[in-house]
């Protein structure tokens, strides 16, 4: 087995360079057309989404407290309409996704495919054919992957936010500001985690293309391999890569199962203090029921939107040589 030394070397704690995205614009250009239509579809998306709850405490206040039928077949209605048109945003948004996310991923290919062709030979020499064919075929497909759904994801969860957080201070400025006062903990718990899970990712993504280089060359010289009686050289050689892989997973696995509970714990938190200031205006104040309702949903689905970070931001951050070759 050959050398399983890096290749190209990355520092993992490096920060994103801008230089290196920049080259991505002429594969992005041709679909800023889709791009648009999806983010529109994102905003449709996110609107509808803020608006159930906001349905919720109209019926509890019109409906549920004054035990009235009136008007309830309206809201039905609305409600029914709602849903088609919702259902309407995910059919074309995943069709517009899919269709970005394969354009993409295959011009980037082509490019790369023919960057390949004008290497010296001194490259193929030093760089084994499987930790290219990894570089070309995962890294250009996670990177179709980030600008389709990364795109849809991060541009529905700013539209979310954005909306939840204008339909709060508009029902009730002063359980808004209880909400918003949890979103500095989530950004340093954020940020705190991000960066450790961003650095272990960039580690995993290079040891999985070490393994399918190990993995090509034992096949492509199993032969020279059986001659020189190295079996066990080799498999020492693999199994080191293997167990470095295993170990970095277990880190990333940690890190994520500390994160997401935290996210969950601290909307919890938010609604349970909403729920506190809430209830005593009902009994002391006499609020009304149906803001309070609507404010028991919110919380917890707004920090519910801090937990698609661990996904999108390894993609978004995550170091191409190909692309900086």
């Amino acid at each position: 087995m050959g050398d399983y030394g890096d290749y190209e070397y990355v520092d993992s704690s490096k920060p994103m360079s801008l230089s290196i995205w920049k080259k991505m614009f002429p594969f992005v250009l041709p679909q800023k057309k889709k791009l648009i239509y999806c983010m529109c579809f994102m905003l449709s998306v996110a609107v509808i989404d803020v608006v159930f709850p906001l349905i919720l405490g109209y019926v509890i206040k019109h409906n549920i407290e004054p035990r009235s039928l009136a008007g309830l077949w309206k809201v039905l209605i609305f409600s029914i309409f709602l849903m088609i048109v919702q259902a309407v945003n995910v059919r074309f948004f995943v069709d517009l996704g899919v269709r970005i996310d394969v354009a993409i991923a295959r011009a980037i290919r082509n490019a790369v495919f023919f960057h390949l062709q004008k290497l010296s030979l001194s490259y193929y020499n030093k760089t084994p054919v499987g930790y290219m064919m990894a570089r070309t075929n995962s890294d250009t497909g996670r990177i179709g992957e980030l600008i389709a759904w990364g795109l849809i994801d991060f541009s529905w969860s700013v539209f979310y936010c954005l909306g939840i957080i204008a339909a709060m201070f508009i029902l009730h400025w002063q359980m808004a500001l209880i909400v918003c006062v949890t979103i500095a903990p989530l950004a340093l718990f954020t940020l705190f985690f991000q960066k450790r899970i961003l650095s272990v990712n960039r580690i995993m993504r290079k040891l999985n293309s070490k393994m399918t280089g190990a993995m090509n060359e034992g096949i492509t010289g199993s032969r020279t391999v059986k001659v020189l009686v190295a079996e066990e050289q080799s498999l020492a050689g693999y199994s080191a890569i293997t167990g470095e892989y295993r170990f970095h997973a277990n880190h990333m696995a940690r890190l994520r199962s500390i994160y997401i509970p935290l996210v969950l714990f601290i909307g919890s938190i938010a609604t349970a203090l909403v729920l506190s200031y809430g209830g005593w205006e009902i009994t002391v104040l006499g609020a009304d029921l149906s803001v309070l309702a609507v404010f028991y949903s919110m919380p917890a689905a707004f920090s519910g939107r801090f937990r698609i970070l661990p996904v999108l931001l390894p993609i978004l951050f995550l170091p191409s040589p190909m692309l900086s070759a």
